[in-house]
């Protein structure tokens, strides 16, 4: 799913289905029976994953949930750092007659109930339907009390990221790509055995045979990034086969990847010909050369085409004519790499049209009076290597060491299958989620619009591509309804606050407790690469030799070694980031109905939470976090909710923008700035020494869109918070205007200055 948008549903719509908002709940046109419990509970008897959820036959099980003592569920993460569990959830549901037990032929449910069945809990507050759960359940164990008579089965249930978990491979990019392609009419991955003579059809409908001088060598190079071996051409062999016969639609395209040969890396102009031949106008069966060439005897990549001729012998011979149309083309030659070859025929009007694109680019096109038959019998000719001989396309001095997955198709429409023969190498992390989750029917919801790019996907499952992304970019793959979510790590960036909470109203429940340890501290960490480079970051200020290093490593799929650095360094900021952790922060909504509002329109993981007047003794004006995991429960009588959440400073990050003439967006921080004089309690303009840290691009200071933003004075452990409102001066001397929020002290020269909030500089 390419581009990159605001929100998207990758799944629920498919089909004609209606797409759904984070926050709509049950479409509108969709009806349940309520009851005067303010509680609901749904079971899906006969669900079609390729349909949107609210279609999959729901049935009301309201009354047979023991609502004392209610629904309890836990979902999320337990830090910034880890990833987030499948959710959980519990439930006690009635069966005294017998209709959740699974071998009950008599149940009003057989023969439908079984594992994994989809289940959905609502509450209602008295302001409508609010959904709050949709799991699978995973467990229904019977139970009886000590009379026998009174029968339950305790429900287990959980979200999909437990159903995923022995998920089979999802297979190689490009077979995967091309074997769900639409129109296909003929496939050979020619990724056949070492002892093979011939090429298996990947539709199981015949051979290629070989000829030449020698034949190719199968499985004897890497195939294309998205693939797997492939055959080496060590002469002027090729490869024959025939199509199936197929019903003429008056379009084709044919696809194939080649490798060129190492050798000549400058770039040329080459004359592109497209070959082909009538047979006298008119030809309705008709055979094809495909062939690869270059015609200055030298190894590369220059001439490119198809050619359409009649055969009569097998091998074919090369009795046949044809018309040129030459077309210039511009072609760099990269050494040993891979390209795709893909060719379009189609009748239009009087006359036959034929274009050759290489890696989706464009190279010519012909066109000619005629009648477009069927294709039939083919051939697949490198001609490796053979400078001065006679290739069968009359090109000499062909530069092709290997062919892979050649593909046929009755429309000219492209298959897009370019993207998966790279293995989709460059794609952005939140990006290949949703394609993936779009090819396997996982609905799947996702906010982001940025991430970072991603080297080539491996043939692993699908939670292992989620896993490699979300690490990869930092972010957090959660579930959301009946699929998953993802949370990129850009959208944590200096974000708004979504629930706003005053403890000195009560509207906190119980007694907030924080977490002060050293359990996720690290101060160095070294970032890999698969088949690539390394890094390693120590935190600023860290001495070997006198201070107490605590790192790890990890591997990152990543498209680029430069993006290591960055890895790298996250890791050590989120280790030393030396703020409280809120494990516990539960709302009071019997007290407060009004927070419901704010509770439910809060998106389905993270979001910012301020909790303003915290205990005194809390040393700090406001608790500003952000929600990693949640714990509800409600029954019939109350709605309980506590948030397991990480300090938001970790997020306050400012962005460099492309003023620098990097043409990137980098993250910057503070590392060097200090007050470069003492202040008092009441000083509003303050002195800085920004040392070798980038506040503005050159001596630019003044930049009007960033004003207001936050600057932190103190170490991180203990810093208090004021509102810079202008600066003047030029770097690394500058002079910053401030505004006081809440209580405040004297610092003195060479404290440390953080800035935040700044949103987009130069």
């Amino acid at each position: 799913m390419a581009g990159s948008v605001a929100a998207r549903w990758a799944v629920w719509e498919r089909r004609g289905g209606r797409r759904a908002s984070p926050s709509s709940g049950t479409p509108a046109a969709v009806t349940f029976p309520e009851t005067d419990l303010g509680v609901r509970a749904m079971i899906a008897l006969t669900p079609d994953f390729s349909r949107p959820w609210w279609e999959w036959g729901w049935a009301d099980i309201t009354t047979w949930v023991r609502w004392d003592p209610g629904v309890t569920i836990t979902s999320g993460r337990g830090s910034e750092d880890s990833r987030v569990s499948s959710t959980s959830a519990s439930a006690i549901l009635t069966n005294t007659d017998g209709r959740f037990s699974r071998q009950n032929p008599f149940s009003p449910y057989a023969p439908y109930l079984k594992r994994f069945t989809p289940i959905w809990f609502s509450v209602n507050p008295g302001s409508g339907w609010i959904d709050r759960a949709h799991l699978y359940i995973d467990n229904l164990p019977k139970r009886w009390d000590t009379t026998g008579t009174d029968a339950t089965v305790d429900i287990s249930c959980s979200g999909i990221l437990n159903q995923l978990v022995d998920a089979p491979k999802l297979g190689r990019p490009l077979y995967r790509a091309v074997s769900r392609s639409t129109g296909l009419i003929g496939y050979w991955t020619l990724e056949d055995g070492a002892t093979a003579s011939t090429a298996e059809s990947a539709l199981g409908h015949g051979q290629l045979r070989t000829f030449g001088t020698v034949a190719p060598l199968f499985a004897a190079v890497d195939g294309p990034p998205g693939g797997s071996s492939a055959p080496d051409f060590a002469s002027q062999g090729g490869l024959y086969g025939r199509l199936p016969t197929v019903t003429n639609t008056g379009a084709w395209q044919a696809t194939l990847w080649f490798r060129t040969l190492e050798g000549d890396s400058s770039t040329f102009t080459a004359s592109v010909p497209l070959q082909w031949d009538m047979i006298g106008g008119t030809f309705p069966a008709f055979d094809i050369l495909l062939f690869v060439g270059r015609g200055d005897g030298n190894p590369g990549l220059g001439n490119i085409g198809f050619n359409i001729a009649a055969y009569t012998a097998s091998p074919p011979s090369e009795s046949f004519r044809s018309e040129t149309l030459a077309v210039e083309a511009t072609v760099p030659n990269i050494q040993g790499t891979w390209r795709q070859l893909r060719v379009t025929m189609a009748q239009n009007g009087g006359n036959v049209d034929i274009a050759a694109y290489l890696d989706g680019s464009l190279l010519g096109v012909a066109s000619d009076t005629g009648t477009l038959g069927v294709p039939g019998a083919f051939v697949v000719n490198p001609c490796q290597d053979q400078p001065g001989a006679n290739a069968y396309a009359g090109v000499d001095g062909i530069g092709i060491a290997s062919i892979s997955t050649l593909a046929w198709y009755n429309h000219t429409a492209d298959p897009n299958t370019y993207d998966a023969g790279l293995a989709y190498v460059g794609e952005q992390a939140h990006e290949r989620m949703l394609r993936v989750a779009d090819e396997e029917n996982i609905p799947f919801y996702c906010l982001a619009s940025e991430s970072e790019p991603l080297g080539p996907q491996d043939d692993v499952t699908a939670l292992e591509v989620f896993r490699a992304g979300e690490k990869a970019d930092g972010g957090a793959l959660f579930e959301a309804l009946f699929g998953l979510g993802y949370e990129a790590r850009s959208q944590r960036y200096d974000s708004t606050v979504v629930l706003f909470l005053d403890q000195a109203l009560e509207q906190t429940s119980g007694n907030p407790q924080s977490s002060d340890d050293g359990t996720n501290f690290r101060n160095q960490w070294t970032a890999n690469r698969q088949n690539g480079g390394s890094v390693t970051v120590t935190a600023p200020g860290v001495d070997p030799a006198r201070d107490r290093v605590v790192g790890s490593s990890d591997t990152y799929e990543v498209a680029t070694d430069d993006q290591l650095l960055d890895a790298a360094a996250w890791q050590v900021h989120l280790g030393t980031v030396d703020e409280d952790r809120w494990p516990d922060l539960g709302l009071n909504l019997a007290n407060h109905p009004e927070l419901i509002a704010q509770w439910v329109a809060m998106p389905p993981f993270g979001g910012r939470i301020n909790v303003a007047n915290p205990f005194s003794q809390a040393a700090i004006a406001l608790i500003d976090v952000l929600r990693e995991g949640t714990t509800e429960h409600w029954n019939s009588k109350q709605w309980e909710v506590s948030n397991n959440t990480s300090p938001a400073s970790t997020y306050d990050v400012g962005v460099w923008g492309a003023d620098d003439g990097s043409g990137t967006a980098d993250l910057w921080g503070a590392d060097d700035t200090v007050l470069a004089a003492d202040i008092t309690a009441s000083q509003t303009s303050i002195t800085l020494n920004a040392g070798n840290d980038v506040w503005a691009i050159g001596d630019t200071v003044s930049e009007p869109a960033t004003f207001p933003f936050n600057v932190d004075i103190g170490s991180s452990a203990a810093h208090l918070t004021y509102s810079c409102t202008a600066i003047t001066g030029t770097h690394p001397n500058l002079t910053m205007t401030i505004v006081r929020l809440g209580t405040d002290r004297s610092w003195p020269a060479g404290i440390s200055v953080t800035v935040t909030n700044t949103g987009l500089w130069g």
